[in-house]
């Protein structure tokens, strides 16, 4: 069973509005889910504490430099990378108390 939250799970509880709100309000809500990414390094690491993963941008260059992420391009994270290290950290345990 995972603890930290998925992208998916992190859209459901943070961004989407409830059922019954305007029309208007979930465009604009998957609208913010598709501008996320790219992230930046410091974009990612507050990102991922916000779905329970306890980690700091030099946890993040870590698993770049162990190619647990691999990043295209210098500090730019797309949806995968983030939840590589997402999926990294889960298995290690490495979750905000």
């Amino acid at each position: 069973m995972r603890i930290g939250l998925t992208f998916d799970e992190y859209v459901e509880l943070w961004l989407k509005p409830p059922a019954g709100a305007n029309r208007l309000f979930h465009q604009a809500a998957e609208e913010e889910a598709e501008r996320m990414f790219p992230m930046t390094t410091v974009q990612a690491t507050s990102h991922l504490r916000s779905r329970g993963d306890a980690c700091c941008a030099p946890m993040l260059d870590l698993l770049v430099e162990n190619q647990v992420a691999k990043l295209a391009q210098p500090d730019v994270w797309t949806q995968a990378d983030v939840d590589a290290a997402a999926d990294h950290f889960e298995e290690a345990g490495v979750l905000v108390p």
